[in-house]
């Protein structure tokens, strides 16, 4: 309810996430595993990208949403089970943070799962193919830099493939602003309270937010599935 009254999204470090591998980039680690390749041309560019995303990442921001509102692993972990609720935001919310945010740059990534390390694309490519150039040209830092880092933030252990999360970074963590033209919708999960929905209510009484619609998560009928069928008069 703090982000609608605020309306500020919190950014949070990836050293604080709840998955130790996520966003967790080793820049002596993938030097290393070069280096036992047979890769010493160009090492230094490689240790001068990964120790710069290092930095990048150590103060990074990072929002984790995700492409589904009827997941209910979701609910369960991440809207107090179920007590809570769920913004549904518009594609244009990475337009609306990089307008309402002028000195941020966002950037958006859709996450992948794998079990393969994050890297192994990038290792190959450097390895085998042409991508950061070659000879005298070897290593495009810049676009292994972009590379580094979009690897760290969008890619994840299969494990957790049900989040299917989309991601958006900025260089710095805290709150910044969004629109109320960015949300959609808002779902209140199955076990939310009557003040609570009271207060969304109060908060989103101006004209501004006329256009969001307040709906309710129910049990789908005879199957252990949730439904949002139901739009709050």
């Amino acid at each position: 309810m703090k982000t609608l009254a605020l309306r500020k999204l919190f950014f949070s470090r990836p050293a604080f996430f709840n998955d130790p591998f996520d966003s967790q980039l080793s820049p002596e680690e993938f030097a290393r595993e070069l280096n036992t390749e047979g890769i010493t041309h160009g090492t230094k560019k490689i240790e001068m990208a990964s120790s710069f995303m290092d930095r990048c990442l150590r103060d990074a921001g990072i929002l984790c949403l995700s492409k589904k509102n009827e997941n209910i692993l979701m609910w369960s972990h991440y809207a107090d089970s179920h007590r809570g609720l769920c913004i549904g935001f518009t594609d244009s919310l990475l337009e609306d943070l990089n307008a309402r945010n002028e000195r941020k740059q966002f950037s958006e990534y859709e996450v992948s799962y794998d079990t393969n390390h994050p890297f192994l694309e990038i290792q190959r490519d450097i390895l085998y193919g042409h991508k950061y150039g070659t000879g005298d040209a070897f290593i495009d830092q810049c676009t292994l830099e972009d590379d580094l880092l979009e690897a760290s933030i969008s890619k994840k252990h299969e494990h957790w493939i049900y989040e299917d999360e989309v991601r958006f970074y900025t260089q710095s963590y805290g709150l910044y602003e969004f629109s109320s033209s960015s949300v959609d919708h808002i779902i209140f999960g199955m076990n939310a309270s009557l003040d609570d929905i009271e207060t969304v209510r109060n908060i989103l009484k101006t004209e501004e937010w006329a256009h969001v619609e307040l709906l309710n998560a129910h049990r789908k009928p005879c199957a252990l599935e949730l439904e949002i069928p139901i739009k709050l008069a």
